[in-house]
């Protein structure tokens, strides 16, 4: 139910976004099912669609490539992953670990983080920030831990 509610106020945003700006023009994107995150940056707009990365080109709005899937191997995600557009490299969180891509989506590496975190965004170079949603039966709140780059 919560998925359902993200994925409505995903495209609610999505339209009160394109509203504001006076778009002369909708582009439907077909290939998305369950967006929930979006990052715009090196002439591309990232959304996370599931447990994929779609990367669409910001000119043409036609879908450029596809990144992981769900799954434990290397540039797998086993939860909704978070994406963060780095100087030189994408970086993926998902639960237990952070990968890095290349932007041609090329598989670089991964780190493994700890269980108490599913997802991290890097705040400096030497520090991120991670934060996980835990449920209750009515409702949920988040917990943040601020991290140094060895975890």
């Amino acid at each position: 139910m919560n998925k359902v509610k993200l994925s409505i106020f995903f495209v609610i945003c999505i339209y009160l976004a394109i509203f504001s700006l006076n778009a002369s023009q909708v582009i439907p994107l077909a290939e998305i099912a369950r967006p929930i995150f979006i990052e715009a940056g090196q002439n591309n707009i990232y959304i996370t669609d599931g447990f994929e990365l779609k990367v669409y080109s910001n000119k043409t709005k036609k879908l450029v490539r596809k990144i992981g899937k769900k799954g434990e191997g290397p540039g797998e995600f086993r939860d909704t992953p978070l994406v963060q557009l780095l100087e030189d490299r994408i970086l993926i969180s998902s639960a237990g670990k952070l990968s890095f891509f290349k932007y041609d989506g090329t598989f670089m590496n991964e780190i493994k983080i700890p269980t108490r975190i599913n997802w991290v965004k890097k705040v400096s170079n030497e520090t991120y920030i991670g934060f996980k949603v835990v449920p209750e039966p009515d409702d949920f709140y988040i917990t943040y831990n601020l991290l140094n780059s060895g975890f």
